[in-house]
């Protein structure tokens, strides 16, 4: 969301006291660094860290050890391979792999009279049982249309915000009253999206596949604080609120179909208002319904003038592809709910989520798929997955019910879906197209629950990939961070492909999906770089063993962000704007840079690391810093699928 200018980083390094946000302090800046997965690691892994340093004589003459929370000296003056040099670093790495009993360690590099200490971190086998119950509660914390509280001691909620969202308007031009409240507050702004199929519908499908995707001691593990005394874990929860907002969304265009509202804004004096209001969440509206100040439903296009989106239906309904992703959010969530029957019994029971699922299944898959099972010519195949995970959605409950008619439906659209898609992805589109990691995710799951086991042809496909993207974006630096390439348009017009680590924006949706695409194929190929690659990104990269020490799951880890861009920062108690469990976009590259030339300057990591004020409402950069729900969904993604293919 475009909403602030950047800031150079200052010669400082910033440190939060994970867990207590009022705990910021600033501490001298120093090059060394001991980059460790500040979060642990379980035993069974491969266990390396990196030191950083400005100088190769330092790094090549360096020895480690690792010692426990007590002080015991575990191990003792191990090597430090030297491992090259980027970004303006040398890197050496060490390896404590051997070490597997559980407990809390840091690791103290020595070189001369000098050490330097990384943050502690656990080894063991419940190393990672906090990661998806902060993930979720950053979704709790991001709920509009109602009032969290305190559930994470130190990180304040806000009390009942836009309750009165409710008007939209038909392609007719007449506006209509409905209840619209609820869902989340989708990024640092107080908006709430669906005209990206990648918005609240994302969200919400990302939240299910967490819960489905789990087995054993994994899924035993998640937490139930019991928000809607239901008896299930919180990430069954959090997609149920967001698939409760999903079918208040669902009306009938003037035709009887079943189409999907765009996102709720709020106007000013009548002029459509994005992002002009910096206040608490609570007092942009009163809250009251049918009175002046209620926000609505409305087209970005219309909102704001963006020109990216396409209107298959006017300007007053998403696409069919949004509407199928939402489709397939309401079905993979019914198909989790189904197992708690608190819900039976509710407007959001898994009987009206998938009456609701088939209700856009209907309306929009014809403009996908004619009656001859022919996917339509203008549907790139990266836009394809989300209706083929709708129909494998409805296929799976039409088996559970025992409805052998749908099933074949379903069965023969998807079988025409995945020909599609197969016959026209590249294995060497992992480096551009975010969409093929999604569409992997698809295609794995269409075969298993549709023909019982991975296809020949998948296989083949998954192998080629991890030869023609995956490896050959590992190599190059100590971090194993993906490199990743696009097409840019020189001076002179031509356009050329540019390869890059750091993008404008921050990338940690990108890295979360392609490690869940890449755990797939390791899975499949049982390939052990794949997994490495999965483990180097999603895990260590994002959980501080990257250039700038930063764990980036808020309140997890010792070296969090030390501000976000987020509007939460307007309310006391909270002027990092930071929310618990938050994956911001991520690493980006420095600044000074626009959006279109953001590839002519540095390809240099930067995190914006100025210190909230106290005394004043300041936003971080939203390029790297901005909260966004669609990052922690990636990221649930990867994370679990990379948990639930752990050998």
């Amino acid at each position: 969301m475009n909403k602030a200018h950047a800031i150079v980083l200052a010669a400082m390094c910033l440190f939060a006291s994970a867990g207590v946000i009022a705990s910021i302090r600033i501490i001298p800046r120093y090059t060394p660094r001991v980059l460790v997965n500040q979060v642990g690691y379980w035993p069974d892994m491969d266990k390396v860290f990196i030191f950083q340093a400005d100088s190769k004589a330092l790094v090549s003459g360096a020895v480690f050890d690792l010692v426990r929370s007590d002080g015991t000296t575990v191990l003792r003056d191990q090597p430090i391979a030297y491992n090259g040099s980027i970004w303006g670093h040398h890197h050496g790495t060490g390896s404590f792999t051997t070490v597997t009993a559980a407990g809390t360690y840091h690791v103290i590099v020595k070189a001369g009279d000098e050490t330097w200490t990384s943050p502690s971190f656990t080894i063991g086998n419940d190393a990672y049982d906090n990661v998806i119950t902060r993930a979720v509660q950053f979704f709790y914390y991001q709920r509009c249309g109602y009032a969290p509280g305190e559930l994470v001691p130190g990180y304040v909620g806000h009390a009942l915000c836009h309750a009165d969202d409710g008007y939209w308007l038909d392609e007719a031009g007449s506006w209509h009253r409905k209840d619209l409240s609820g869902g989340w507050h989708d990024a640092g702004d107080y908006g709430k999206y669906t005209e990206d199929m990648y918005n609240t519908q994302y969200a919400v499908y990302s939240l299910a596949y967490t819960y489905d995707m789990l087995n054993g001691t994994a899924r035993d593990s998640l937490i139930r604080s019991d928000l809607y005394e239901t008896q299930a874990p919180d990430v069954v929860d959090e997609a149920i609120w967001g698939a409760r907002f999903l079918q208040k969304l669902i009306v009938r265009d003037l035709s009887g179909n079943a189409r999907l509202l765009c996102g709720i804004f709020g106007q000013d004096r009548g002029e459509w208002n994005r992002f002009g209001y910096w206040g608490i969440p609570s007092s942009e509206t009163d809250n009251v319904a049918n009175t002046s100040d209620d926000r609505m439903s409305g087209a970005l296009k219309v909102v704001s003038g963006d020109q990216w989106y396409t209107y298959e239906y006017g300007t007053s309904y998403v696409n069919s592809i949004g509407a199928l992703m939402a489709a397939a959010a309401l079905a993979r969530t019914a198909w989790v709910a189904r197992e708690f029957s608190f819900w039976d019994a509710q407007p959001c029971s898994p009987h009206n989520l998938v009456k609701n699922a088939t209700a856009l299944h209907d309306s929009h898959m014809p403009m996908i798929l004619n009656g001859s099972l022919t996917v339509n010519a203008s549907k790139a195949w990266t836009d394809l997955w989300p209706a083929l995970a709708c129909t494998v959605e409805l296929a799976r409950w039409a088996n559970h019910t025992g409805n052998g008619t749908a099933w074949t439906t379903y069965v023969q659209e998807a079988h025409a879906l995945r020909n599609r898609i197969m016959s026209r992805m590249n294995p060497w589109d992992g480096r551009d197209w975010v969409n093929i990691f999604d569409t992997i995710i698809a295609l794995e799951h269409h075969d298993l629950v549709v023909n019982g086991s991975i296809g020949a042809d998948l296989a083949a496909f998954l192998d080629d990939y991890g030869d023609q993207s995956v490896i050959p974006a590992m190599g190059g630096n100590a971090f194993n961070h993906v490199k990743s390439s696009a097409w840019v348009q020189l001076d002179n017009g031509t356009y050329v492909l540019h390869e890059y680590y750091f993008h404008y924006w921050g990338r940690n949706w990108f890295l979360s999906s392609a490690s869940a695409a890449a755990m797939i194929a390791y899975n499949v190929t049982g390939r052990t770089e794949l997994k490495r690659w999965a483990v180097d990104n999603v895990l260590h990269w994002i959980m501080g063993r990257n250039p700038l020490d930063i764990c980036q799951i808020e309140s997890l880890g010792t070296h969090n962000l030390p501000i976000y861009h987020h509007r939460y920062a307007s309310i006391p108690g909270n002027r990092r704007g930071a929310l618990p469990g938050c994956v911001p976009n991520g690493i980006a590259r420095a600044p000074p840079i626009t959006d279109s030339g953001w590839w002519k300057v540095p390809d240099l990591p930067w995190f914006d690391m100025r210190v909230a004020n106290p005394a004043s409402i300041e936003l971080g950069d939203f390029r790297s810093n901005e909260a966004y729900i669609t990052d922690n969904a990636g990221f649930l993604t990867g994370f679990t699928t990379l948990v639930a293919f752990w050998p």
